[in-house]
């Protein structure tokens, strides 16, 4: 049986994890997934095995929810439980830790990163989003159509002195630092607020209130096509490759059974190919319904890149850790290993092909 989240599990843990242990909202575990026609026949043989996968109501998770409604986990011999925490993921990381959850659909952010360094047994195994230069904008700086319109923005030193919204202790935020560098500025040039809301985000923006603000899909397109801001600048041109995202095991399967992350790997990574063939009729109608978003709304967006194999791009994630313990938000600099094990996707790739 599952023990109880305790506030001691996430002694130490940065700002990003405050109110942690209050009572988790929105979370609700959904139906468990049946196995589908089509289903590999080794999965009979198999023990099943059940796993609770935390996960958010972003198009991001387009590959976790695909594995389950087309029957990729239970091909692998797994039952997997699907854990719904809205749209914050701040709950998951203790519920992570103290194996109510067996694995995390999560964005990479200090709070990880800590949770590591203060001993938690958590490592990120794949990419599950990154910020992709060949592709359309799926993380960018939104920013007031007027400002855009009359160049006011047209040299990065325009930034100056404006409001800047953005997820503190996040890549989003390392990517803002990122973009002020290249400017010759820091976050003392301009001021930087957090609106969790995303509507109160693009309200903000529409009414003035906010200058710039870093988002992800679908509201850059559901902003830009309201008329509320303007794309200015995708996070592609500043931080290249960075994953924004991640697969996060706990000890749930780090500790006590790492075949079974193996088995979710393959399932996982199959399901990314699916996602990634294109805006199918069956893949948009599995992220509405995970997600809650109008099926119309999914098709105009720009749709997460991953890499096929799995790989994160290790001098990035490095980078972040790096400006993460520079920003004070990591008392300790991480090593690779301690945050980042590939056995998982290697292994899982000779189950699903090259």
């Amino acid at each position: 049986m599952k023990k109880p989240i305790h506030c001691a599990a996430v002694a130490g843990i940065s700002l990003w994890l405050l109110g942690a242990c209050a009572p988790t909202q929105n979370v609700s575990p959904l139906a468990t997934p049946q196995p589908t026609q089509g289903q590999s026949e080794n999965a009979a043989t198999l023990a099943p095995i059940h796993l609770r996968v935390g996960t958010l109501k972003y198009m991001s998770n387009g590959p976790v929810f695909i594995a389950r409604e087309q029957g990729f986990f239970a091909e692998q011999g797994l039952d997997v439980e699907l854990v719904d925490f809205g749209y914050v993921d701040r709950d998951m990381l203790p519920a992570l830790l103290d194996s109510q959850l067996d694995i995390a659909a999560t964005s990479i952010n200090a709070g990880i990163l800590n949770a590591i360094a203060n001993g938690g047994n958590l490592r990120l195994v794949a990419d599950k989003g990154h910020v992709n230069p060949d592709a359309c904008a799926t993380e960018a700086w939104l920013a007031r159509k007027s400002l855009v319109e009359n160049g006011d923005l047209a040299d990065l030193s325009g930034l100056k002195g404006r409001t800047m919204a953005t997820w503190i202790g996040t890549t989003f935020e390392y990517a803002n630092d990122m973009l002020l560098a290249k400017a010759g500025l820091t976050d003392k040039d301009v001021q930087i607020t957090t609106v969790a809301d995303a509507t109160a985000r693009i309200d903000a923006l529409r009414s003035g209130t906010i200058d710039v603000s870093t988002e992800a899909e679908p509201w850059i397109t559901h902003s830009t096509e309201q008329g509320a801001s303007a794309l200015w600048l995708p996070l592609s041109a500043i931080v290249p490759d960075l994953s924004v995202a991640a697969i996060v095991y706990g000890p749930g399967i780090l500790d006590e059974n790492p075949q079974a992350g193996v088995r979710f790997m393959a399932a996982y990574l199959k399901a990314v190919r699916y996602f990634s063939a294109g805006k199918s009729d069956q893949s948009v109608q599995i992220i509405a319904k995970y997600t809650g978003l109008a099926p119309d709304v999914i098709r105009s967006a720009c749709w997460n890149s991953y890499h096929a194999d799995g790989s994160i791009d290790e001098q990035q994630l490095m980078n972040f850790v790096t400006w993460t313990h520079g920003k004070g938000y990591l008392d300790s600099l991480l090593r690779l290993p301690q945050i980042w094990d590939p056995q998982f996707v290697e292994q899982a790739k000779s189950m699903v092909g090259e």
